[in-house]
């Protein structure tokens, strides 16, 4: 399935897939760099805190999330970022995002 990452100026397409894993959650890999400023700097700093396993740095992100400029479109449905728990790892381009409904 094609997804389309709207992260403030940058747009990409990615090809994810449904996980084996976690029901619900689409699973696949960044196709280009973040090359939005605010959002590579917010992404690897989520990449940082979840790596150092810094929970209070992740709920503190994750409520930042919440007012950035951050969406998931899957076909004609647009998603805010939060509402579907997108998460990007620059350091090895991995995203994931679910959905309750198609």
């Amino acid at each position: 399935m094609k997804a389309e990452l709207v992260l403030g100026e940058q747009r990409m397409v990615c090809s994810v897939r449904l996980s084996s894993q976690k029901e619900n959650t689409y699973e696949g890999l960044l196709s280009a760099p973040l090359s939005d400023p605010g959002a590579a700097e917010f992404w690897r700093a989520y990449d940082r805190a979840v790596n150092d396993v810094s929970l209070l740095a992740v709920d503190e992100l994750e409520r930042r999330l919440a007012r950035l400029p951050f969406f998931v479109v899957v076909g004609e449905n647009r998603f805010h970022a939060a509402a579907v728990d997108l998460q990007i790892y620059p350091s090895s381009r991995q995203v994931s995002f679910s959905l309750t409904q198609e």
